[in-house]
Parts: structure tokens; C-alpha cells; sequence
């Protein structure tokens, strides 16, 4: 049973709002650290998106320990979501091929 459209809608909804609240809260939470490397707001989402999407390039990392468990919160929300995506295109080519 493929799953409805409406519910792969809601997954791009979250997905956008742990970009935007992920960049957020490690830019909060980064703020304060002399030797942050995450400084501006493109920054944060530079580093959100290219954690959650498990390409990781580590120009960019939390330093704080507070930017780190909201690397982790963000991390486990973000690939699982990325997950559920992925799982949802992989079943449209396997239904395809079936027919």
C-alpha cells in the first residue's frame, strides 16, 4: 500500500521546519563560543542541511556542548525524515518495476 501524497507533504513540511529551527537553535547556541566556526545565519543552515542529508563535509561544526545536543536532536529528526523520503521514491521505482 503506497503512502498518500498528503502525508509525503507533511514530511517536506517538517523537513523545512527542522531547517529552520535546527539553523536557529546552533546559531543560539553557538553564539557566545570564541571559537565558533558557525557565526551567520548561512552558516547554520549551510550546516543543517548538509548534516541532515548525511553528506557532512565538516567545514562547519557545533563547538558547545548545548550546540552539539541540538546538533543531535536535529541529526536524529533530520535523517530520519531524509529516511521516510528516500523509502518513499525507492517504493515508487519498486511499484513500477512491478507492473
Amino acid at each position: 500500500k503506497r503512502i498518500p501524497e498528503a502525508a509525503l507533504y507533511g514530511v517536506f513540511f517538517l523537513i523545512l521546519l527542522v531547517l529552520e529551527f535546527g539553523s536557529i537553535a546552533v546559531l543560539a547556541a553557538e553564539a557566545g563560543a570564541p571559537d565558533a566556526n558557525i557565526k551567520t545565519a548561512g552558516d547554520a543552515l549551510w550546516w543543517v542541511y548538509v548534516s541532515i542529508t548525511t553528506v557532512g563535509y565538516g567545514d562547519k561544526y557545533p563547538v558547545t556542548e548545548i550546540g552539539r545536543m541540538v546538533g543531535v536532536l536535529t541529526l536524529t529528526v533530520g535523517v530520519g525524515l531524509f529516511g521516510v523520503v528516500t523509502a518513499y521514491i525507492a517504493n515508487a521505482f519498486l511499484s513500477k518495476a512491478k507492473n
